[in-house]
């Protein structure tokens, strides 16, 4: 069942899972697009049990394994290059399960306990390898609204709320850092205000089905896509 596999046309996005945890795919949107896929997230279909890939955009229960055997991507590299973190599984729910049930069943064989389990490098160790400034994976962004299409969708509607542009209290208020901003866009708090047409100046909420700003349009998925 592990095999199956569809193209990308045949599916459609209903769910992403982020953080090891299932979302509607609106709850998280916008998202900034990755290969055929989403960057920090695994873009899931719930109804037939399947994820995309990214990197050739099929859809099938493990990336993990399809990515390695039809597009020579190693797991390793497919976290790293799709800004997911290290520990992420790259299976549907379910066959993660699947998984984990004949583990389980697999310890408890007598020529199991033969072998020494060896404990990998803590989380503490793991952290302290990437550095203290590496700063946060695009996947723990996503899971707290901080990706760059998420923060540009957030302080735009922040300002249509307010009816003028964000201070520093309304961002931070809000879980947008000012320096999450910079160190984002590689911008000052000025300059990215001036990058989604905001000044100082009040500014008017737009009409119903008006669009945002075409440059955050710009960093925004659309779904099936």
């Amino acid at each position: 069942m592990n095999g199956l596999k569809l193209p990308a046309h045949a599916v459609k996005p209903t769910h992403v899972i982020i953080g090891g945890i299932v979302f509607p795919w609106a709850a998280k949107a916008p998202y900034v697009a990755s290969g055929h896929s989403v960057l920090g997230g695994l873009e899931y279909n719930e109804a037939e049990g399947l994820i995309k890939c990214h990197v050739c955009g099929c859809w099938t229960r493990s990336v993990g394994k399809h990515a390695a055997a039809a597009d020579g991507v190693s797991p390793r590299d497919y976290r790293r290059d799709y800004g997911l973190r290290n520990t992420t599984s790259l299976c549907t729910p379910s066959t993660r399960a699947r998984y984990r049930a004949n583990v389980r069943i697999s310890a408890l064989l007598p020529e199991a306990k033969k072998h020494r389990f060896v404990k990998g490098p803590s989380l503490q160790n793991r952290k302290h390898a990437t550095g203290k400034d590496a700063g946060l994976s695009a996947e723990t962004r996503n899971l707290r609204m901080l990706c760059a299409a998420q923060i540009r969708v957030r302080v735009t509607n922040l300002a249509i709320a307010k009816g003028a542009t964000p201070t520093h209290p309304d961002l931070k208020l809000a879980g947008i850092h000012p320096a999450v901003i910079k160190a984002t866009y590689g911008l000052s708090l000025r300059d990215f205000m001036k990058s989604l047409g905001l000044t100082p100046n009040t500014v008017k909420s737009p009409r119903s089905g008006e669009p945002l700003p075409k440059n955050v349009g710009h960093y925004v998925r659309v779904a099936g896509q």
